[in-house]
């Protein structure tokens, strides 16, 4: 590793993956650190949505997180290269690999990986910081598979992660020491 550690502990364990060309390590380590106590603060709920990502109430103020909408920026992008990918299979020996055709797939994982990325840094803060504004938190219960499956605005929930959202914000309100009550 180039870099050294930003904490001192104990490396429990690490694990390696390879992404879109790119190794990532991700280290778990006890740090010896009591765990945080409880804030006090109000009861947020949580109204999903496709535009708007989630709609929070504290009782107080209305509160409105937009879906950023990565894969529908990256759309026209990836279907220019799809349809490259697709230029270059349609000549004679397609069955035989070519440097063109693989540089052609490498750059569709990089922009799938752009993608994921920047929808799971958009959940990451706004769920820290959903998770730092109350005590407890409601989430509105959503059958998430059921409405990919919709033909019109499947690629939309696809897009929102609503999925990965509920259970970001899980793990982040477990982090500062509140309770999630079931969804």
């Amino acid at each position: 590793m180039t870099e050294p550690l930003c904490f001192a502990g104990d490396i429990l364990s690490a694990t390696v993956s390879l992404e879109a060309d790119r190794w990532f390590i991700a280290l778990q380590v006890d740090t010896g650190e009591p765990e945080p106590p409880r804030r006090p603060g109000p009861t947020v709920g949580i109204d999903m949505g496709i535009q708007v990502l989630a709609t929070l109430w504290d009782g107080d103020e209305r509160t409105k997180i937009l879906n950023p909408r990565p894969l529908q920026e990256a759309l026209a992008e990836l279907r220019r290269i799809d349809q490259a990918i697709s230029r270059s299979l349609k000549v004679p020996g397609k069955h035989r690999t070519s440097h063109r055709r693989e540089a052609l797939y490498a750059r569709r994982r990089r922009q799938h990986a752009r993608v994921s990325h920047l929808r799971n840094d958009h959940h990451h803060r706004t769920t820290t910081a959903i998770a730092k504004r109350g005590d407890t938190v409601k989430v509105e219960s959503l059958h998430i598979a059921g409405m990919q499956r919709n033909r019109r605005l499947g690629r939309a929930f696809g897009d929102a992660g609503l999925g990965e959202f509920v259970r970001q914000l899980g793990v982040q309100v477990r982090l500062v020491r509140h309770r999630v009550p079931a969804h």
